[in-house]
């Protein structure tokens, strides 16, 4: 009798302790969500500016990088896709740098300074790499996923944004197209 108490009363911890996390869970998805929601620019809104850091500590804005069409790449060194893509976006990077076009790499908080250094060397990026530390920059323009990028106009507008990994011709093609209509 005590026995089929005990296992009863441990079928119900159980369910309690399941049903404890689901709710958790259901609460975290949804206050992301709303958190990011409607926050992040659409394409045609103003980007918003921010300061971060570099690998020296050199502080850039995004209003610094006026008059440029900017490519906002959000990325992380454990990501697979962005692993993927960062050797497109340097060849990019490159091709584009007398056409008034920068790159930006917005590295988030969770990658140390060892790690960062060493892909970049890895993988042979030159174009300016900033940390986000804070996560302050991610959340303003609602990144939940890696990586994510962002086509800024000369004139600070979102005029392409691109969740997820991008081949090389998609970032030719976009920055051909962007030259054509907003100049740079």
């Amino acid at each position: 009798m005590k026995k089929v108490m005990v296992l009863r009363n441990k079928k119900w911890l159980q369910i309690a302790i399941l049903s404890a996390a689901l709710i958790i869970a259901v609460v975290t998805i949804i206050t992301g969500m709303s958190r990011s929601s409607g926050s992040y620019p659409k394409e045609g809104a103003k980007a918003p500016d921010f300061q971060l850091a570099d690998q020296d500590g050199n502080v850039h804005r995004l209003s610094d990088y006026k008059g440029k069409t900017v490519i906002l790449n959000f990325w992380a060194t454990s990501c697979p896709p962005c692993r993927n893509e960062m050797p497109a976006l340097q060849r990019q990077s490159e091709e584009w740098s007398d056409k008034n076009v920068v790159v930006l790499g917005v590295n988030m908080q969770f990658d140390n300074d060892v790690a960062v250094t060493s892909f970049l060397g890895e993988y042979g990026i030159t174009f300016q790499i900033l940390h986000d530390r804070t996560d302050e920059v991610r959340k303003r323009y609602g990144v939940n996923n890696f990586p994510s990028t962002f086509f800024i106009d000369p004139k600070g507008v979102v005029r392409v944004v691109r969740p997820g990994e991008m081949e090389e011709d998609f970032i030719r093609n976009t920055l051909a197209t962007m030259q054509k209509s907003y100049g740079g």
